[in-house]
């Protein structure tokens, strides 16, 4: 070990008090203070690793089997087990921090409840509420370096400082990931898995979501907000962005409906995100706190609404006329609103009888109207059980409000 008179190590011929050792020794510094960040992101690690597991556990009571199933349905691209299968670890986390029943039920929420009954611990309560209020968004590398990483926030606009040197290391400054950023015990952690993405498709996805945000802004007070409640839409484009096969059956949907529509003008806000675009380039994937995520890149892939794809699928013919609306409120209604149904169909027949749209969405804009009457309940909730878009009930929506009481 060199003294601070000896000859420095540089070979400049100076002594080491006079040269290099000063450099030396915040070099020291920082790699002290670099290893205390990596502990700090190893113990928010496993926190959140703990935490997962207690809400995965407490969600295996029998009375979460049908949101699970209801979650499945807004979440997953193909009816296909085995393609599903890959994303088993992401639904997970979807199903347990961000799907909501319609009145208002999440799993993780009931476990954070539990707090107030001292069942979990003050850290639990403030790590499961700081999850479930975390939200999927394109993070751009603003800086890197031994004091950590700065991130910004395309959704938010924000920055923040992270410490997954490990997981973001292969990410350079100025390019852009998919990630989950989530609060545990005061660090800033990556959850799930990050999937990296060029500038052009970067650009695609958020002005996509601008998109159904601003056609659904009524029922958000923001973007970000938006954002938290609709976490499905970044984690069908990781689907599509990571696994070919989702990849190829979104171009062949894309095609087919391309084909259907052929002669006629489409406009963008009849999809939920973005029928049609095309969102190209490879994509690298990473795993972060040791969960299992699908591996397959992909050249390119095309969006659409899962949404948008079983109204048309399952309710293709047009009418006009109100036929069929009745019956698809009390297959998919709430029984208890029958009569008020029946009259909000009735003024609609009355005043507008000229509207010509879907049976679904007809009845759906029915239940919106009614449930709102006695309750606050969101498009997106109304829109999962009729099987339609939350853009194509909102515009709906505010074309028959003009006719009707609301």
């Amino acid at each position: 070990m060199l003294r601070r008179n000896d000859k420095c190590h540089c070979g400049s011929g100076k002594k080491y008090k006079n040269c290099c050792m000063e450099d030396d020794l915040n070099n020291k510094r920082q790699a002290l203070k670099s290893v205390g960040y990596k502990n700090m992101r190893e113990k928010s690690q496993k926190a959140y690793l703990n935490l997962y597991k207690k809400i995965f556990k407490f969600s295996e009571n029998h009375k979460y089997d049908e949101m699970r199933d209801m979650a499945r349905k807004v979440f997953f691209i193909m009816d296909d087990e085995k393609v599903n299968e890959r994303f088993a670890s992401l639904f997970t986390t979807y199903c347990l921090f961000d799907y909501y029943t319609l009145d208002g039920k999440n799993i993780a929420l009931e476990y954070a409840n539990l707090y107030k009954s001292n069942k979990i611990s003050a850290d639990d309560y403030n790590n499961a509420i700081s999850v479930i209020a975390s939200y999927l968004s394109i993070y751009t590398v603003v800086k890197k370096d031994l004091d950590g990483v700065v991130l910004k926030d395309e959704i938010s606009k924000s920055e923040v400082l992270t410490y997954e040197f490990d997981v973001l290391k292969d990410i350079e400054v100025g390019e852009s990931v998919i990630g989950r950023l989530a609060n545990i015990s005061g660090v800033n952690l990556l959850v799930d898995i990050i999937v990296k993405i060029p500038e052009n498709t970067k650009d695609f996805i958020i002005n996509d979501v601008k998109v159904v945000y601003e056609h659904n802004k009524d029922s958000y007070s923001s973007l970000v907000e938006f954002a938290m409640y609709n976490t499905y839409i970044f984690y069908r484009y990781i689907q599509q962005l990571i696994d070919v096969d989702v990849s190829n059956f979104m171009n062949d949907k894309v095609k087919s409906n391309s084909q259907t529509e052929s002669g006629k003008d489409k406009s963008k806000s009849d999809s939920d995100i973005g029928s049609g675009s095309d969102a190209s380039a490879k994509t690298d994937e990473k795993t972060s706190n040791t969960k299992e995520s699908a591996k397959s890149p992909l050249e390119s892939s095309k969006s659409s609404s899962k949404h948008e794809d079983a109204e048309k699928t399952n309710d293709k013919e047009k009418t006009d006329s109100y036929d069929g609306v009745r019956e698809k409120l009390e297959e998919l209604g709430d029984k208890s609103y029958s009569k008020r149904y029946d009259e909000v169909l009735g003024e609609l027949q009355e005043k507008y009888p000229s509207y010509s749209a879907q049976t679904a969405t007809i009845a759906a804009v029915i239940d919106y109207v009614v449930r709102n009457e006695v309750q606050g309940v969101t498009q997106k909730a109304i829109s999962d059980i009729f099987g339609i878009s939350a853009s194509t009930l909102g515009k709906n929506y505010r074309e028959v409000k003009k006719y009707i009481e609301v």
